[in-house]
């Protein structure tokens, strides 16, 4: 059944009026920070790069946890225990992939003033993908928190849980997540070039990355 046409006008007239006052918000703080003494570095990245550099930074941490666990444990058929859990690790894929968002915000919001007020949480439902925003300009190492909350919780975490209990489900789901987090290890390396240095680091409004400013 085709979606009632005043809906999709609402949610088109409601996703311009969010990126609206991204773009509002953006516009504000690059001049204040400007006026600060801060300079506008771009740290951003097409989709196809970031689509190949998400395998290529986060992809060598999952295949690790892979290898640990199959060495750990050969007896285990992996396609077979994939067939027996494929239900639970979709549930359970649905409500990590919330979860994530969920994890990022934790990470930024205790740095931020305006706590929660800050935190923005939504779907791009042309590519059915949650993400999660901040609107305060972070401090690099700020940043990293809580961009890499959700690879050390639900992929490092549930890996090493896999490991310890010799658990194939907690394997692909940790696994997953990893691969999942690949984005924000993207995000990191592009960020590397600004540790160190007096930066602070905005979410971009529309691309793929952020934009550091930095005191020279």
């Amino acid at each position: 059944m085709a979606e009632n046409p005043e809906n999709q006008t609402q949610k088109q007239s409601k996703k311009e009026a969010e990126m609206q006052e991204r773009l509002e918000n953006t516009r504000r703080l690059s001049e204040q920070l400007a006026t600060e003494g801060y300079v506008e570095k771009p740290a951003v990245i097409s989709i196809v790069k970031a689509n190949i550099m998400a395998f290529v930074t986060a992809g060598p941490i999952a295949l690790a946890f892979g290898i640990a666990f199959w060495l750990m444990n050969r007896d285990v058929e992996l396609w077979r225990a994939f067939g027996k859990y494929s239900l639970w690790y979709c549930l359970l894929l649905i409500l990590t992939t919330v979860i994530h968002e969920g994890l990022h915000g934790l990470g930024w919001v205790t740095f931020c003033k305006e706590k929660w007020k800050s935190i923005r949480f939504g779907v791009m439902w042309d590519s059915l993908t949650p993400y999660c925003h901040c609107k305060e300009a972070l401090s690099v190492w700020q940043y990293y928190i809580g961009l890499f909350l959700p690879l050390l919780v639900l992929g490092i975490g549930i890996s090493t849980a896999s490991l310890l209990t010799h658990n194939a489900l907690l394997m692909f789901v940790g696994v997953t997540n990893i691969v999942m987090a690949g984005g924000d290890t993207t995000i990191a390396w592009l960020l590397t070039r600004f540790i160190g240095k007096k930066a602070k680091i905005l979410d971009h409004p529309n691309q793929c990355g952020c934009m550091a400013f930095v005191k020279e």
